[in-house]
């Protein structure tokens, strides 16, 4: 875990209550951290780089495979080459953003002890954090050079999706490892209702090893054998009545991360306002390394017919 930073010197008492803030701030950020790291799905599904290494930019060594495919020769024989594929110190720049969210906790909230603030604290700040990283994440995915464009009456079709995966079997290079598919749930649901029989067992699926266990929160099934489908409703949705997503499929390698500073969580008390500031903060850096092996699918993302679905943040209507 990241270290503890606070601007406190000693905790609160009152008739009610009595906390000791250093101790809150130190559980809520433990708290925090595992709801972070189990509610963003995108890093897990790309490489990280440069653990450790600090700064708001690196340059890190960078081949693409793609580019050297056809650089092989027919040989006569006592002819010497008469050009060579020079191998070249390249790389690519990553540069950092930070991301973070701040929640304020008077002392009558706290006082009441009518809920877990510290839970809800944690939550807020976790869910903060992650949907920026997630936005952020999913920006670099739209640098994917392979597309499969449809209109609004199209849903994901397992066409599509195996017509995804074959730009990407196809190339020169083999692409290594298997394959990533992350959808929006309304994406999706053209895809099981159109495709599957719901209720047969064959629908069900089992994640292969793939590394991390949290991944099977958002995991769906197996296509083709190396194809792992995945929701993820920060997807952008648009469009007004005719509504699209994008779906990505991509390999690890397609996409890199660095992390010079892990997730923290601070606190200030602010004696005037009575209460107390919490922060969270965490700098990131992702980059499309590898355009060519990934692919956006445009697809159809309609709310299911006879469904109403209330706006996220607001009152339905």
């Amino acid at each position: 875990m990241p270290a503890i930073t606070n601007a406190t010197t000693s905790g609160i008492n009152n008739q009610n209550v009595s906390v000791n803030f250093p101790g809150v701030i130190e559980e809520i950020e433990e708290k925090a951290y595992v709801l972070l790291y189990e509610s963003t799905l995108t890093p897990k599904l790309c490489k990280e780089v440069a653990r450790g290494v600090k700064g708001s930019g690196i340059e890190i060594p960078y081949f693409n495979p793609t580019t050297f495919a056809n650089s092989g020769f027919e040989m006569d024989e006592g002819v010497d080459y008469q050009s060579y594929t020079q191998l070249t110190n390249t790389s690519i720049r990553l540069s950092s953003k930070e991301f973070g969210i701040q929640s304020f906790l008077t002392d009558t909230v706290t006082e009441s002890g009518a809920f877990d603030f510290k839970a809800e604290i944690a939550r807020q700040q976790a869910i903060g954090v992650s949907k920026k990283v997630e936005d952020y994440f999913i920006a670099q995915l739209n640098d994917f050079e392979n597309t499969i464009n449809a209109t609004d009456s199209d849903g994901l079709s397992l066409v599509r999706i195996a017509a995804a995966r074959t730009l990407l079997d196809s190339r020169l290079v083999t692409v290594p490892g298997d394959k990533s598919l992350m959808v929006h749930d309304f994406a999706w649901f053209y895809t099981a209702t159109g495709q599957f029989n719901v209720g047969d067992a064959a629908y069900q699926s089992a994640l292969p090893v793939y590394g991390e266990e949290v991944l099977r929160r958002w995991y769906v099934r197996t296509l083709f054998g190396d194809v792992h489908v995945f929701k993820n409703n920060y997807i952008p949705v648009t469009g007004d009545t005719n509504k699209v997503a994008n779906s990505y499929m991509f390999v690890k390698d397609a996409v890199v991360y660095w992390v010079p500073r892990d997730y923290r969580l601070e606190s200030e008390r602010d004696a005037s306002a009575r209460g107390w500031e919490f922060t969270s903060t965490m700098r990131i850096g992702a980059k499309t390394a590898i355009p060519e092996w990934g692919v956006k699918i445009a697809s159809k993302a309609d709310t299911p017919a006879g469904a109403t679905r209330a706006p996220d943040g607001g009152e339905g209507s």
